[in-house]
């Protein structure tokens, strides 16, 4: 779940909305429906493929969210946000230090990292 923003760019609304109607996993793409009725496809990592295509297995219906909490009811924005926090304190780091819209920095970090690979090959 927290690899998806920092893979993809996904903000937390994006993430708490994400339908498997949206998930291609024939293209390995993800349809990001983003602020102001914009859309962009992503593609995801080959660990978060796996995921998905196992996951899928057990819905039935396209519009079903992808994320549920402990009461298996779609996740809110609130709730990730708690959960993001548990983890970072599991793990032994300052959670007061990070947010969500940090893995969205990391997407921008790593793309940015990446084109520059590119231009010194």
């Amino acid at each position: 779940m927290f690899k998806l923003p920092a893979t993809t760019g996904m903000r937390r609304q994006e993430l708490v909305d994400l339908i498997w109607v949206q998930v291609n996993l024939e293209n390995q793409t993800i349809l990001v429906r983003g602020k102001g009725k914009k859309n962009a496809f992503s593609p995801f990592t080959p660990l978060s493929y796996r995921n998905f295509k196992t996951i899928k297995k057990l819905f039935l219906s396209s519009k079903t969210p992808i994320f549920y909490n402990q009461k298996n009811k779609p996740i809110n924005p609130r709730g990730l946000h708690k959960i993001f926090k548990e983890i970072l304190e599991r793990a032994g780091l300052p959670a007061h230090r990070f947010s969500l819209h940090h893995l969205r920095h990391t997407f921008d970090t790593l793309l940015l990292q990446e084109n520059k690979d590119d231009v010194l090959s």
